[in-house]
């Protein structure tokens, strides 16, 4: 008798398995060559998304038709049978139909504690949502590979530029996500920064070339959007203003900081950065505003 079954449940599975194989590999809507009930549409065709859920749930409901007729069946004969084999083969059955029904609740069950999607067979593949204006092709700048700058950008380092007119920007371009060298941005500079060159390079006693050497791209580790720093290359005339109007000197493992006070009234640090520092962009002047 337990030969018996095992042969049973052994051939379930695999006509279940070879039912579930001919779908699979369909690309679109299949003709099932056997329609289950509840599959598919009046012509027997059907796809892989709605077949799945399907059959799993014709599966449990026939395990359950199949274990109540056994019961049945099994009660029948143990009740109608004089004989000990009868009974005997009756409380088999029964027992069997009850094991079988048990597998399957609990299989269901444990499947629905690991993860209640598991059971839902959803192979819907939703489409990628990708923002307009978000750049997707990438460039190669001297400092590696990054995306190019947006319309937005540009527009808004074109404005600040416009605001910096007489200050002099070592790169025409600005810098794209990414990108570290060959370009200079200074979109999202901070207005104090904006305010500060402007003073600076006005200021009485200056008279100097300003070129801005560093902005608000990435690669820096002070620098950024809304941070109101900027990196100026050295000159004659910039070196000999911070000489002269530098009222404090501060020693840091950087180089030493001075502070210098404008004809306005503004107060501005000056970082002497030699280059020789981990992380340092060369000989220029770090300026904070």
């Amino acid at each position: 008798m337990k030969t018996k079954t095992q042969k049973i449940i052994f051939f379930s599975i695999l006509v279940m398995m070879l039912s579930l194989s001919t779908v699979t590999y369909a690309l679109n809507d299949y003709t099932v060559l056997a329609p289950l009930p509840g599959i598919g549409d009046a012509t027997g065709k059907t796809d892989l998304t709605t077949y799945i859920p399907a059959a799993f749930k014709f599966g449990i409901g026939l395990a359950a038709v199949m274990a109540f007729v056994m019961i049945t069946f099994g009660g029948i004969m143990y009740a109608t049978s004089d004989a000990i084999t009868g009974k005997s083969q009756g409380r088999e059955y029964i027992e069997h139909a009850l094991w079988g029904l048990i597998l399957v609740i609990g299989a269901y069950v444990l499947l629905y504690t690991i993860n209640p999607k598991i059971l839902s067979f959803d192979l819907t593949l939703q489409k990628p949502n990708i923002a307009k204006g978000v750049p997707t092709a990438t460039t190669t700048s001297p400092g590696g590979v990054g995306t190019p700058p947006t319309a937005e950008q540009i527009a808004a380092d074109a404005a600040v530029r416009a605001r910096l007119a007489g200050i002099n920007v070592n790169h025409p371009n600005p810098c794209g996500s990414g990108q570290t060298r060959g370009c200079t941005s200074l979109d999202g500079l901070h207005e104090s920064a904006i305010q500060g060159l402007l003073t600076l390079k006005s200021s009485s006693g200056c008279g100097c070339a300003i070129t801005i050497t560093g902005g608000t791209e990435d690669g820096h580790l002070s620098h950024g959007v809304g941070i109101a720093t900027v990196d100026l290359s050295k000159g004659s005339g910039l070196d000999a203003f911070v000489a002269k109007n530098k009222t404090g000197t501060e020693l840091t493992r950087f180089g030493p900081v001075y502070t210098v006070h404008l004809s306005s009234g503004r107060i501005v640090k000056f970082l002497d950065e030699s280059g020789s520092e981990p992380g340092s962009t060369g000989n220029h002047w770090h300026v904070v505003f």
